[in-house]
């Protein structure tokens, strides 16, 4: 890989962390939606945002896949393993901007991944959770199972 090809890596991975961070705050919203409407008791509109819960998972998911492609190509190009390359070890080895780019993204990711793990726990500790046709508590279930990002990757 030509130091073209991993700027344009680099580039595009900064843009697929990007991407997460939006899908990860839609995640977050939806499970909030979801807990205020399970505390008012609002069983008619549980299943649409369970569907949307649903969908956030599945394109977030999308979206690692792809980062972890990049992650990849940027390990063969820097002749280290793929585990090697956190995000933490990425912003230290990237240079400028990316560097930087990489750093910011981590902080962004901890603290909504942090976000999103106490709403999931507040949604499956609900009292209510089981109200309408379980499809919030399923969709949460799922949530909780399959993680939201990467831990490893954060370090």
């Amino acid at each position: 890989m030509s130091s073209e090809d991993g700027l344009r890596t680099m580039n595009e991975l900064a843009h697929v962390l990007s991407v997460e961070h939006r899908l990860m705050e839609r995640l977050l919203l939806k499970l909030l939606e979801g807990r205020c409407l399970l505390d008012l008791g609002e069983v008619g509109v549980l299943h649409d945002t369970a569907l949307g819960l649903e969908r956030a998972v599945d394109r977030l998911q999308e979206a690692a896949l792809r980062r972890s492609m990049l992650v990849y190509e940027l390990a063969l190009a820097l002749e280290v393993s793929e585990s090697a390359l956190s995000l933490g070890g990425l912003a230290r080895v990237a240079g400028e901007p990316f560097g930087r780019i990489f750093a910011e993204h981590r902080i962004a990711l901890l603290d909504i991944a942090e976000e999103i793990q106490a709403a999931t726990r507040a949604v499956l500790q609900s009292q209510s959770a089981e109200i309408g046709d379980g499809a919030l508590l399923g969709a949460t279930r799922r949530l909780s199972a399959t993680g939201v990002v990467d831990a490893d990757f954060l370090r």
